[in-house]
């Protein structure tokens, strides 16, 4: 009889002990899927910039997924960070009246001074960040012996296949062809004080505008179609 009950006991010891650690491993589970979905959750969540891009209007140029919706605005998915950043600052501290070549103006565009200047420090650091953390879409890829030659000092800071060398300045492969013929010209017109686009746009850049300066009609829209369709990635 005695035996019984103490195998009775243990029988019910060894049941309890199973339906603690069955309980145990229940609640594991369920903080892990728990887990699993709070981080699905996060990852599904729009980022700041994201909501920036879509709320301002950005998404309306360069599009919702920074890829731009028209051949004279810059696609901007997977551009440097540090870049963007700085452009965005310096379309905030631009003075359109001032002349480029005197200092006074790094970069001027009517629309782009409007909209940068509602956007706080913060908001153009989430800007650059989501821009940045974007995929570009490659356009092709040529052989760069296929470089013109007007092309050789551009390499020096944009790489040779159109990747920066270094941060802070852009990349060049992959970019829309109109956008960067206007831009080349602004950085030309910068030194010689004829800017065709100076009721739209002003830019100047101690490094691009001399370099710019010497180019014809002719290189610069070589050096835009060559970049434009290298691949991005």
């Amino acid at each position: 009889m005695m035996t019984d009950r103490l195998t009775e006991t243990a029988t019910c010891r060894s049941k309890v002990r199973g339906f603690h650690k069955r309980a145990l491993w229940l609640s594991s589970g369920a903080a892990l899927l728990a887990l699993a979905l709070m981080g699905s959750l996060e990852a599904a969540r729009p980022s700041a910039g994201s909501l920036l891009n879509e709320r301002l209007g950005c998404a309306a140029c360069h599009g919702m997924d920074g890829i731009a919706l028209s051949e004279e605005i810059p696609n901007l998915a997977g551009q440097d960070r540090s870049y963007l950043i700085r452009q965005l600052e310096a379309f905030v501290s631009s003075e359109p009246e001032a002349e480029p070549n005197a200092g006074g103006t790094e970069r001027y565009h009517t629309a782009m001074d409007a909209a940068t200047r509602k956007l706080s420090y913060r908001e153009r650091e989430d800007l650059a960040d989501f821009y940045a953390g974007l995929s570009c879409v490659p356009r092709g890829d040529l052989d760069p012996g296929t470089a013109p030659k007007a092309a050789k000092a551009c390499a020096q800071c944009h790489g040779a296949f159109g990747i920066n060398i270094e941060p802070g300045v852009p990349n060049l492969a992959g970019q829309k062809v109109d956008y960067l013929i206007a831009q080349l010209r602004a950085f030309r017109a910068s030194l010689l004080g004829t800017d065709p686009f100076r009721v739209e746009q002003e830019r100047f850049h101690q490094k691009m505008a001399p370099q710019a300066h010497s180019l014809t009609d002719e290189d610069i829209e070589r050096i835009a179609a060559y970049y434009a369709e290298l691949s991005c990635s």
